[in-house]
């Protein structure tokens, strides 16, 4: 039998792993944008175990144990240019989950370096330059889970206060400064639509942004792929030829509403 002191460590270790559990599930989606949640997800991560408060001396050492790990492992990815350029794309997150000043300007520099450089191959005019200040209007969800539920606070905060990571520089392109002028979306709306949307009025960065968000934030899409190529070709079929392989897994990606409607 397992014993109350057992049961204790147990129900703290779930609330622990619970934010592990839901970010493993949220950045192995394929059905949405995965790449703007990488900078976000550390971030909450590491925020999260920080609050936690637990009494069991095991837990402690592996609440300390998963910080460090989170720290090391998930915190250079602010650093990494292209996760950094598609969460600020991102207008559910932009740059409310980073941590280094540095890593921002890093990005917006390169990204306006990349609009510049569209604007100049599409034979147009260097977009205006003008120094610019941000305002953002916090999410107005009433749940969210547990892993999101930072995402909330953070907002919340930037509305008392003006947060010194969200200052801006100076040169930035008009479309940019038009895009970061505007207020965060809710978390759950879909970002793609919303660069469609803005097509008509930033051309040039929606065509950017939609490049940028279309990469996959993991390999789990691919190692899909590659179960259900598996599961299609059985070892008992081994006459099977590559046209009917294609078949077999297209037939097997078939959502089931069109098999059974």
């Amino acid at each position: 039998m397992i014993t109350s002191s057992e049961l204790s460590v147990i129900r703290d270790m779930i609330i622990l792993l619970t934010p592990f559990k839901q970010a493993t599930e949220e950045i192995s989606g394929d059905q949405y944008v995965t790449s703007t949640l990488a900078i976000p997800i550390a971030n909450l991560l590491q925020k999260g175990l920080e609050e936690v408060k637990s009494f069991t001396e095991f837990v402690v050492a592996v609440q300390k144990s998963l910080l460090n790990l989170v720290i090391a492992k998930l915190e250079p990815l602010e650093r990494h240019l292209h996760l950094a350029i598609a969460t600020i794309l991102d207008p559910r997150f932009k740059r409310i989950h980073f941590n280094s000043a540095l890593a921002v300007s890093t990005a917006i520099i390169a990204l306006s370096k990349e609009i510049r450089l569209e604007h100049r191959r599409r034979g147009q005019l260097s977009p205006e330059l003008r120094p610019t200040t941000t305002t953002i209007i916090p999410n107005s969800e009433n749940s969210s889970p547990s892993l999101w539920s930072g995402h909330e606070k953070i907002m919340i905060d930037i509305a008392a206060a003006t947060s010194s990571l969200l200052s801006t520089s100076d040169g930035m392109p008009s479309e940019l400064k038009q895009y970061l002028d505007q207020p965060i979306i809710p978390r759950k709306e879909n970002p793609t639509k919303f660069w469609f949307d803005c097509r008509h009025f930033t051309p040039v960065l929606s065509d950017i942004a939609l490049k940028y968000l279309i990469s996959p934030a993991s390999s789990v899409s691919s190692e899909r792929v590659a179960s259900a190529v598996n599961l299609a070709v059985p070892n008992n079929r081994s006459r099977l030829t590559a046209e009917h392989v294609n078949q077999r897994v297209f037939l097997m990606s078939v959502s089931d509403k069109y098999w059974f409607d």
